[in-house]
């Protein structure tokens, strides 16, 4: 009886997976694997990206560069914002890319730019 009933149990478990493989799901959840660069500028964004903002006069922003083995240190300023501490910015950015590709072994390849552009007067 005990055998019958965890027999059926495992049929039952294992349709259930089947169905669900071949069901299309939601868009959002299909698998995706993102490169190297995509996964380090996401990792660079969620820790030192700086928002456009009056009080902060700049932002920075980091862009893997598809191709070129690079993340792109991305800079918008204000004319107010003080080019000492976005300097600075960019100069910590730096390291900090430096010390992660070293530690993950990706120094060899590895390429980081930046570009530096004064806001739109709109703000964008």
């Amino acid at each position: 009886m005990v055998y019958s009933c965890i027999r059926a149990l495992l049929v039952v478990l294992t349709l259930g997976v089947d169905l669900a493989q071949d069901s299309p799901g939601w868009e959002g959840e299909k698998p995706y694997t993102p490169t190297r660069l995509e996964w380090l500028a996401v990792h660079l964004n969620a820790g030192l990206r700086v928002p456009l903002s009056q009080s902060s006069g700049y932002s920075l922003d980091f862009v893997a560069l598809p191709h070129q083995n690079t993340i792109l240190i991305y800079v918008t300023y204000l004319p107010s914002a003080d080019r000492r501490l976005i300097k600075l910015s960019v100069t910590s950015a730096r390291k900090m890319i430096s010390i992660d590709a070293k530690a993950r072994g990706w120094s060899s390849w590895l390429k980081v730019e930046e570009r530096v552009e004064m806001a739109e007067a709109n703000g964008k």
